[in-house]
């Protein structure tokens, strides 16, 4: 009895010293809940401002009475007026009836013992009902928005417990692989959050798990207008699928790496921002472009994508775009420091990436000539247009000067003398020549004209002198390989087809007005002529549908432009050159998917090209 009342007195004078130093130190400890009973949970809870979770370790208590520790948790917190805190949670399992002593409760940080003093509780009687089993949410008491944290489900034992579905008002949840009741969390914004109140079952009964509050805090001032939260983050600067001479690119361990471009040539770039995060709630990484000496800095237009990583929380924010060499000089290409907020040492940290060099030189290209078919075409057309048209005598003549014509005076003179609408593909081919022959230097206009032959090309008759000079010109652009119609114009198997027909109608109205009383071998005969006009129209009829369905497919020629992987200005693609042409497989909103001879396909803006 008298060391009863000793070991009594000794609980006291600890709960008394363990209040006075709460007092002094501003240290809570709460007892949750304060009369437990025979078979369920409690925790003694203690709240130490001016220490950092990261640097705590809960030390195992000893224990007088009914009861056993399972574990503890340390958890980040934070005092009222925002310095660092931590929150240890022990927790107890009671095991019978009676007054239960928690001894030496200490804490350890670095190389300093924490004291936490010693406690008693008093657990409900026996005969007081049915026990009440009670569980717990794992979850930190409040966390920055866009930081994500870890909640878990455990049951009277603090061991984890299997939970359904969760959604909870405020926060985004995603299960994690591999661990029972546990799940990734975030908050998208500032607020407050209540883990819900749930009725489980851990195998040894069913037991009631209580709401749990989180309060979202907004981010630091210091920190308005960061990318991401958490992290550690990277940049990754790199140049896929490089025109040109940029697949010399290379990179060294200085601030600057530098390649070179031909003006005209494309080089795409792809900027990554890479670290653990939620996805969707990063900020995508940019970057500027300027010509140095200038200063003037533009940021880059790009398509932005979001992507995972090879684990649950690896993330992915990029963008992919393309420079356009269009004007010599030398340009920085330079990715801007990526900001993230570290909510461990609450600090504001930044990602880089190494700027690029790009110096642009002027490319010459070597002068073009027209190909000779192009002039017979020219001075043949010029000739039949002027046997019917006066007004194109002066065209003719000024083409078959001799030594060398002035192509740009008879395209003056031809131009005068074509129909305002264009003409006829006579006059429409002569023009087209003449300004081949009259070459101003200009590509997409020579491109253009070029089109304009390969639309008179897939003409149902095709002109004299027209097949020479395309495939002279298939040659000189590096189209001979373009996949080109097979089978001849539709027009003259059509018109074939036609004549036939109607000499077997012919043929059949004349066995019709003939004697009937012919004997039935010579109407056999007689019917063998319009039967077999009627085959042979009726073959070249098909011909020609074939030769229309052929010709009916959409082809283009370049006027100058970029193939693209997407269709969209930003994206980043390769030079296609004047005057190449393929086939269309598609087009959409201003766009066309083309595949030009010998190459791949790609988007091409619909100005700068002819379809026909």
């Amino acid at each position: 009895m008298m060391r009863a009342s000793m070991r009594a007195a000794a609980a006291l004078l600890c709960l008394l010293a363990g209040a006075a130093g709460w007092a002094q130190d501003e240290r809570r400890v709460a007892i949750s809940p304060d009369r437990p009973a025979v078979g369920s949970s409690f925790v003694i809870e203690a709240f130490l401002p001016g220490e950092r979770a990261e640097a705590l370790e809960a030390i195992e208590p000893d224990i007088l009475g009914p009861a056993r520790f399972s574990g503890a948790d340390v958890r980040p917190a934070q005092t009222s007026g925002g310095g660092p805190a931590a929150t240890i949670t022990y927790r107890f399992v009671v095991e019978g009836a009676g007054r239960i002593d928690v001894l030496g409760l200490i804490a350890v940080s670095g190389t300093r013992t924490l004291s936490l003093g010693s406690w008693s509780i008093e657990t409900e009687s026996l005969d007081r009902g049915p026990v009440a089993r009670i569980g717990s949410w794992s979850a930190p008491a409040s966390v920055y928005e866009r930081e994500v944290f870890v909640i878990e489900a455990r049951g009277p034992d603090g061991s984890p417990v299997a939970c359904p579905a969760l959604a909870v008002e405020g926060l985004l949840l995603d299960p994690i692989p591999g661990r029972t009741g546990a799940y990734y969390a975030v908050a998208p914004a500032a607020g407050a959050a209540r883990l819900p109140s749930l009725r489980l079952d851990d195998g040894y009964g069913p037991f009631e798990l209580g709401e749990r509050p989180v309060r979202m805090r907004s981010l630091p001032a210091e920190a308005e207008g960061v990318m991401a939260v958490g992290g550690p983050w990277r940049l990754e600067l790199s140049f896929p699928g490089q025109a040109g001479s940029a697949d010399k690119l290379s990179f060294s361990s200085t601030s600057f790496s530098s390649t070179s471009l031909g003006s005209g040539d494309t080089l795409s770039w792809e900027l990554r921002a890479v670290g653990s995060g939620w996805p969707g709630l990063a900020g995508w990484p940019r970057l500027t472009i300027r010509a140095e000496g200038i200063g003037e800095r533009r940021v880059a237009e790009a398509v932005r994508y979001v992507e995972r990583g090879k684990g649950r929380l690896d993330y992915v924010a990029g963008a992919r775009g393309a420079f356009a060499a269009a004007e010599p000089g030398v340009y920085v290409i330079e990715p801007e420091p990526y900001a993230w907020f570290d909510p461990v040492a609450q600090a504001v940290r930044y990602a880089a990436a190494s700027a690029v060099r790009v110096v642009v030189t002027e490319r010459v290209s070597p002068p073009w000539s027209p190909p000779a078919a192009v002039a017979e075409l020219a001075r043949s057309a010029a000739s039949r247009l002027a046997r019917r048209d006066d007004a194109w005598v002066g065209v003719a003549a000024a083409v078959s000067a001799a030594g060398s014509p002035d192509w740009g005076a008879a395209l003056d003179e031809a131009t005068r003398a074509a129909a305002s609408d264009g003409g006829t593909p006579r006059e429409r081919a002569a023009l087209a020549a003449l300004s081949l022959l009259a070459d101003t230097g200009s590509e997409r206009d020579r491109a253009a004209a070029y089109a304009e032959l390969k639309r008179l090309g897939r003409a149902a008759c095709i002109l004299p002198g027209l097949p020479a000079a395309l495939a002279a010109l298939d040659e000189s652009f590096g189209n001979l390989d373009d996949g080109a119609d097979v089978l001849p114009p539709f027009g003259y198997p059509a018109a074939g087809a036609v004549v036939l027909s109607a000499a077997a109608i012919a043929a059949i109205l004349r066995r019709r007005a003939s004697d009937r009383r012919a004997s039935g071998h010579g109407s056999r005969r007689r019917l063998s002529l319009p039967l077999g006009l009627a085959v042979a129209g009726a073959a070249l009829a098909a011909f020609a549908a074939l030769a229309a369905a052929e010709e009916a497919r959409p082809r283009f020629v370049c006027l100058g432009g970029v193939a693209r992987t997407v269709p969209s200005a930003e994206a980043g693609g390769s030079a296609m050159a004047a005057g190449r042409g393929g086939r269309v497989l598609e087009s959409a909103g201003g766009w066309l998917f083309v595949e030009p001879a010998g190459g791949s396909a790609g988007w091409l803006a619909a100005d700068d090209a002819v379809v026909y």
